[in-house]
């Protein structure tokens, strides 16, 4: 353990020496020092970071990025007067805790401290709440109509195949060249899906990255939001139909074809019976309107090369 801590400090020491000025950054005009950053990283990461990065300058930035935009968040909840008190943060963790009986491991994946999972779900909680004072009863009308359908539990089955066109192993996208390798991948194998799709699953056991392969290519019933990528779930509602094969679609992940293979109808619902929920989507998608609206809005400068 003491060796484990010696080599972490030892990293953010190195990190740190990186930077030549005090100063490394500003947002929306407030200064960000070399000590701030440091005990942000310090709090939020562990500290040996175990990350393989070869370009220790790359990863500086990155983290630097993310810093400032958070100070923004907190910069706009501020003059708003939000906050969030230790009693709430302690009650959203234990809900937390229900839903993930081990939340140690996710951590540890991601290289987040416990108290830096605490800052998050405090910072969460307070645009959560900056939202919640701006939902008026019409516009989760209109979003209940919008989504009628998915609030009706309106559901799809579908089987996909997949060409990455990310590393599987380190999550980076895959070079020009190398993407269009994989597109002209998926290109011959749609090229051999019969007309009535009844060749789809062993194509799918034969050529496709995803671990659906095993199962030819099925990833069960989902609904249109919360499961899977926008994109994948867009075109499957929008082929709907059993049997239909879609075109070629782009997600993160890479390219997919994907198979329609069971449907089951939306059910009659009021908005009374469902008003909670559509509030819950509602700000769900407002968190993410108001997380990019921060990254438009924002004026930060790097003082790094």
């Amino acid at each position: 353990m003491r060796t484990l801590m010696l080599c972490s400090l030892l990293w953010l020491g190195a990190l740190s020496s990186l930077y030549g000025e005090n100063i490394v950054a500003t947002v929306n005009g407030y200064d960000v020092s070399q000590e701030e950053f440091q005990e942000w990283l310090e709090k939020n990461f562990l500290i040996a970071f175990q990350l393989e990065v070869s370009n220790k300058s790359s990863l500086k930035k990155h983290l630097l990025k993310m810093y400032c935009y958070e100070k923004a968040i907190w910069q706009k909840l501020a003059r708003h007067n939000i906050s969030v008190n230790d009693q709430e943060v302690e009650k959203e963790l234990a809900k937390l805790q229900k839903k993930v009986q081990d939340i140690d491991p996710l951590l540890m994946e991601r290289q987040i401290t416990q108290q830096g999972f605490r800052y998050r779900v405090r910072m969460m909680l307070a645009i959560k709440k900056y939202i919640s004072k701006r939902v008026k009863e019409r516009d989760l009308r209109q979003f209940f109509q919008k989504y009628k359908n998915y609030f009706g539990g309106e559901q799809i089955r579908a089987s996909h195949i997949l060409i990455m066109t990310m590393d599987p192993k380190t999550g980076k996208k895959l070079d020009d060249y190398q993407k269009q390798q994989a597109y002209q991948r998926i290109l011959a194998i749609k090229e051999q899906i019969l007309p009535d799709g009844s060749n789809f699953e062993k194509l799918a056991r034969q050529y496709s990255d995803a671990p659906s392969k095993e199962r030819g290519g099925d990833v069960g019933f989902f609904p249109l939001r919360g499961k899977m990528t926008e994109a994948f779930a867009k075109a499957a509602f929008a082929l709907k139909r059993v049997g239909a094969i879609s075109d070629i679609i782009e997600t993160p992940y890479g390219y997919h074809i994907l198979k329609i293979t069971d449907y089951r109808p939306p059910k009659e619902v009021s908005f009374a019976q469902v008003k909670e929920k559509v509030r819950q989507e509602y700000i769900r998608d407002k968190i993410e309107e108001f997380i990019q609206n921060i990254r438009k809005e924002s004026v930060i400068e790097i003082s790094l090369d």
